[in-house]
């Protein structure tokens, strides 16, 4: 692997979006993108070009071949958290530390890597719109390429009404269409920590500020969202909280709860707006066929009951692909499953080798279905391509008469 870098500097002025009044007296972003080398935050980037030769290996879960796209050695902070790919051939991968993007058009022989910071915070999110991919983590900025995931610009969140003092911290973003949310939680000095969550119905051009309410009681933050359809959205938080809404995220109501504060939950997913399912630490793993209305732990899961589900999202054949992180810096031989997707339970290992070479770090925060035969599973300092034509859907449970 080499690597080519160069370091940019920027002293320019700093400059702020401009705001309108909307129809309802709520300030929304005109023409708020800035391209990056124009943000003062930004002025220390570094931009780097990484060749890379991908790995093929069997993978004996699948009986198939899978591929390593992406590989850092002496990682240190530098880590991925999120991976969005049009194609096979054509994605992101954002992460830390440094607020770090990397993108690739040739299947992971060449990366151009964007880093700007030169701290330790981390971007935690990316997802594609329909002009681009888009970005969110430790930052007070959305983050947005072009169509080609390049030319990025920031967009100031501390602009919109609300935001303007304490610390932003963005954990998930997600889109159906033209409607999106940019989820996380908002801190300022001398007052309890609020989820935060942002919004757009133009595909990411404009971002409100949505009120919340419902989620008085959970002080922390929102760690994953699921969009079913456009009015309809699930969100986790790390308080253990389920909350649901069908009114586009006016207002929420709490459909699953723990003991509080529960373990956290990390992701949710739902392949309509009834049937889903919502993991998390604590080997928390539930679901549900009535919108949230009940929900129940799948069967045939012995053993997993210190799991940390990371990350849970369905598959186009209508199973549920799912991953797990954990930090014990020994290598797992498996760490991402394949589960009935209407709660018939059972866990189907979607990665495995005998290779040596290859090494599962087994702290993954991310998995991402590409099209109907491929999936990128991100695993720490590792970026693996799935083939998951072999899985063939499978149900244990029976159905409600």
């Amino acid at each position: 692997m080499s690597k080519k870098k160069v370091v940019l500097h920027f002293f320019g002025p700093i400059l702020f979006a401009t705001l309108t009044l909307g129809c309802a007296g709520t300030p929304q972003m005109t023409k708020g993108f800035l391209p990056v080398e124009e943000v003062a935050r930004f002025s220390e980037m570094e931009k780097s070009t990484i060749s890379f030769s991908p790995q093929s290996f069997d993978n004996t879960a699948l009986g198939n071949k899978a591929q390593l796209v992406h590989h850092i050695e002496h990682t240190g902070f530098h880590l991925y958290n999120a991976a969005a790919f049009v194609n096979p051939q054509k994605g992101v991968l954002v992460g830390g530390a440094g607020l770090r993007i990397g993108t690739t058009a040739d299947g992971g022989l060449n990366w151009e890597e964007l880093r700007l910071s030169r701290y330790a915070n981390m971007l935690h999110s990316v997802a594609l719109g329909k002009e681009g991919a888009f970005a969110v983590g430790e930052t007070p900025f959305i983050l947005k390429s072009d169509a080609e995931l390049k030319n990025w610009k920031a967009l100031p969140l501390k602009t919109l009404e609300g935001l303007g003092e304490g610390e932003l911290t963005l954990y998930k973003i997600r889109f159906n269409g033209d409607i999106g949310f940019a989820a996380g939680v908002h801190s300022t000095y001398g007052a309890p920590q609020r989820p935060l969550l942002l919004k757009t119905v133009d595909g990411g051009v404009h971002w409100d500020v949505m009120a919340t309410k419902g989620l008085e009681k959970d002080s922390t933050a929102i760690s994953d969202i699921s969009l079913p359809h456009p009015h309809t959205a699930f969100i986790v938080t790390q308080q253990g909280l389920a909350h649901k809404s069908v009114d586009g995220g006016s207002t929420w109501e709490t459909v699953f709860t723990t003991a509080s504060p529960g373990p956290p939950l990390n992701s949710i997913a739902f392949k309509d707006g009834k049937t889903g399912f919502l993991g998390g630490m604590g080997g928390q793993l539930h679901f549900t066929d009535d919108g949230g209305a009940n929900w129940q732990r799948p069967p045939e899961l012995k053993g997993t009951g210190h799991w940390n589900f990371s990350d849970l999202e369905y598959l186009p054949n209508g199973m549920l692909a799912l991953t797990t992180a954990a930090d014990d810096y020994d290598e797992r031989p498996v760490f991402a499953f394949a589960t009935d997707g209407n709660g018939g339970g059972g866990l189907h290992p979607l990665l495995s080798k005998q290779r040596p070479s290859i090494f599962f770090e087994g702290d993954s925060y991310d998995i991402f279905p590409v099209d109907t035969e491929h999936l990128m599973v991100v695993d720490r300092n590792n970026v693996y391509l799935v083939n998951t034509k072999n899985i063939v859907p499978k149900t244990n449970r029976k159905e409600n008469k």
